[in-house]
């Protein structure tokens, strides 16, 4: 299947097929591209109007990883990097 941004019955077609993913991707692509903003948001509105879709939207947006757990360690003071130089130089 093939996306075309700029219209409107593509992106529904395309959003369709897997809501819960292609539903953050399009806020994605919102920021990233906002030429395709006016079909991005007239598809979101129809898939709002119409019952069959509506019912196939995501309950909640994707979890950010954070939320799942993962953590990346963050250095809170210079002398938490000294064991990574010290490492380095071994």
């Amino acid at each position: 299947m093939q996306l075309d941004l700029s219209n409107v019955d593509s992106i529904v077609a395309w959003w369709r097929v897997w809501p819960e993913r292609h539903d953050s991707y399009l806020d994605f692509k919102l920021a990233a591209s906002p030429e395709f903003a006016h079909s991005i948001l007239s598809a979101r509105r129809l898939i709002d109007a119409r019952p069959d879709l509506r019912a196939l939207k995501p309950l909640a947006p994707l979890a950010p990883p954070s939320a799942l757990g993962w953590r990346v360690p963050v250095a809170d003071a210079i002398d938490d990097l000294a064991w990574i130089e010290a490492d380095a130089q071994d």
